[in-house]
């Protein structure tokens, strides 16, 4: 999957596997997180096989669903909570 200027838009294999980890760590099945993020079973397995990009919306709903942040989806961090500032 290819961008206009010819760019990979299909995610790292790091960052699929930092979502599929945080799914089955919080006891999600694909089914379950598709239904909280408003999409299809199918469209989930999509993004977590890396067969669909994952728009900026996914990443901030995952992070929010995890208690994580989008820092940490994307391997940015290796805190995987969010700090709650008072």
């Amino acid at each position: 999957m290819k961008d206009s200027a010819g760019r990979d838009l299909r995610c790292p294999p790091r960052i699929l596997e930092r979502v599929i980890r945080l799914r089955k760590l919080h006891g999600f099945t694909q089914k379950q997180v598709a239904e909280r993020l408003g999409i299809s079973q199918q469209a989930y397995s999509q993004y977590e096989r890396g067969l669909r990009a994952i728009h900026i919306d996914i990443f901030v709903s995952l992070a929010l669903l995890y208690g994580t942040t989008v820092d940490y989806i994307l391997g940015l961090t290796n805190l995987v909570s969010r700090s709650v500032n008072p």
